[in-house]
């Protein structure tokens, strides 16, 4: 669970980078991002939130089109609903993410 307030920059510190955290959750500039070989993590609405809080899922990857961006398209690694042979987590597009709605925030670290 990761609190609204996170300090990102001490987070990053610890494998040496900085942070950027911004309520920007155009998925164009995500992709631009990806784009710059920046991983993105975001926090995502999903039909539970209410019930469990805050969900985040790292976006390593884009395949769709690039002038017509779409959730369907991003790459994601989601915590949630890994199971035992899942070291990192359920390797799934966005959109197949933890009951996905939408994305309320991302970070990246630089």
């Amino acid at each position: 669970y990761i609190i609204t307030q996170a300090n990102w920059n001490a987070i990053a510190s610890l494998v040496g980078k900085t942070a950027d955290p911004q309520n920007d959750t155009s998925l164009v500039n995500i992709l631009n991002l990806l784009q710059q070989e920046y991983p993105v993590m975001v926090r995502t609405i999903t039909e539970d939130t209410s019930q469990y809080g805050q969900h985040w899922v790292i976006i390593y990857g884009y395949s769709g089109s690039a002038t017509n961006v779409t959730a369907s398209g991003f790459m994601c690694i989601d915590p949630y609903g890994a199971n035992t042979t899942d070291t990192f987590g359920k390797d799934c597009s966005l959109v197949d993410s933890s009951h996905f709605v939408a994305v309320t925030r991302r970070v990246h670290f630089m």
